[in-house]
């Protein structure tokens, strides 16, 4: 029997949320209206920095435009937008996750990593 390890990439191996940092680029690189930002994100984020508003509001206002967003937008935008975020972020790792990994794949077992 193998062993093997599932990293869950999210918060667990990346210290940040990728879909906040895409969904960042995505304005940046004007694929998406800076005005979805102002009209339908912005007043949550400012809610839950100010903590008069909780971090769930924000995350379901974002995904939800987030999801509505991206359709339409070709696969190589996207690609060209996803590469731009792992090579300016990808290496936000935490350094205890980044050691259990090195650890495992030493012991010869198989790493998974999902999202």
């Amino acid at each position: 029997m193998k062993t093997a390890a599932f990293f869950d990439i999210d918060g667990t191996l990346f210290r940040e949320s990728l879909m906040i940092e895409h969904f960042k680029k995505l304005l940046r690189y004007e694929v998406l209206d800076e005005g979805l930002w102002h009209s339908q994100i912005k007043k949550k984020y400012e809610n839950w920095q100010k903590r008069r508003g909780n971090y769930d509001d924000y995350m379901l206002e974002l995904a939800s435009v987030y999801m509505e967003s991206l359709r339409g937008i070709s696969k190589e935008k996207m690609e060209f937008i996803t590469n731009q975020v792992v090579e300016l972020k990808g290496d936000r790792v935490y350094m205890y996750t980044r050691s259990r990994i090195e650890w495992h794949k030493q012991q010869g077992h198989a790493v998974f990593f999902i999202s």
